[in-house]
């Protein structure tokens, strides 16, 4: 098999505590031992992920954050033929895809990343005097709701108006061109959907779906710049909250389920798109797909936690590279 070398980059590893609510998820808060010692150093044969992709506290499993020493690379902009020529002539003999996406392709949408929301999460406090991921807890939206809502709707904002991107598209497309294509996604936008992806795993929920914390009351809400905060049940009364994953609670559901399933089928081809990859459960497909040597793919502008593991590597941005490999594959299957 054709295979793209790649080169391990020295790293400095911080342990930190945090949820997956949003994309580019990087934070900043008190570090935990252990939790991720199993990713970390390679892959092993005798891998087995944490039961329901969390640590053993019963918590979403902590991210490393990695951060490079030095000056950030140039990234390419033109296509790198040989590898995206050989992805082709590995497609074509494919019949089952898996498709992890984080931060990187919504970006391409104009949607910020984790600490990128108007500079808010760029800083150590909001303006409320604490932690942005302690804002965004579980234990705060039971405590101060109002608190919670209102950095809830600026990231309802920041993804209000805007719509999915080339790098959707083609994942849709190909959903619909073979035999079993699959999505796992961290980002909350919805933009997947309205893409028209339909095998999609929303690890982290969408941020449009609101659910009464009471009730069985249930909404979908494109417009957060008019939403009363915090916004109660028209039922009865209670507080409605989105269908997200928060600060401190579990990642769980019929998601995580089926994705377990799906994984036990295996894929012929993995491909992690625009992820640092630093929680466990997004480097999980990665490194179960080596264990059974099935190809492995990162479309990424920066290297990352995978980077040194993965069998081809495209420093691209996703909507360009995912094009090209489309366009390049479905010429090879006209000709």
């Amino acid at each position: 098999m054709e295979k793209q070398p790649s080169t391990p980059l020295g790293l400095t590893a911080i342990g930190t505590v945090a949820s997956p609510l949003l994309v580019g998820l990087h934070t900043h808060s008190q570090s935990v031992p252990g939790i991720a010692s199993w990713f970390i150093d390679g892959y092993h044969d005798a891998w087995q992920p944490p039961i329901g992709f969390c640590d053993n506290t019963g918590k979403a499993a902590a991210p490393l954050n990695f951060r490079r020493k030095g000056t950030r690379p140039a990234y390419r902009t033109e296509p790198d033929n040989s590898t995206i020529d050989a992805l082709v002539r590995i497609l074509r003999k494919s019949r089952s895809i898996l498709f992890i996406t984080g931060a990187g392709v919504s970006a391409e949408s104009g949607i910020p990343t984790y600490r990128g929301i108007g500079g808010l999460y760029n800083v150590d406090t909001t303006e409320d005097g604490v932690a942005i991921e302690e804002a965004l807890s579980a234990s705060m939206l039971a405590d101060n709701p109002a608190l919670t809502w209102k950095y809830l709707a600026q990231i309802g904002m920041a993804v209000q108006g805007a719509r999915h991107n080339r790098a959707h598209e083609v994942i849709a497309e190909m959903e619909s061109r073979f035999h079993r294509v699959w999505t796992l996604t961290q980002n909350v936008d919805g933009f997947h959907r309205t893409a028209g992806s339909k095998n999609l795993i929303e690890a982290h929920g969408n941020v449009h779906s609101l659910s009464c914390t009471k009730c069985k009351y249930k909404e979908s809400l494109d417009e957060f710049d008019s939403i009363a905060i915090p916004p109660k049940c028209p039922r009865c009364g209670a507080l409605v909250r989105p269908d997200v994953v928060l600060f401190g609670e579990l990642i769980d559901g019929p998601g995580v389920e089926h994705l377990q399933n799906e994984l036990q089928n295996g894929f012929d081809i993995v491909f992690s798109i625009g992820t640092t990859s630093v929680f466990p459960y997004i480097q999980a497909p990665i490194y179960m797909a080596k264990s059974a040597g099935n190809v492995t793919v990162e479309i990424n502008p920066s290297e990352t936690t995978v980077s040194h593991v993965v069998d081809y590597r495209l420093a691209m941005p996703a909507g360009a590279a995912l094009d090209e490999i489309w366009t390049r594959y479905q010429a090879a299957n006209n000709s």
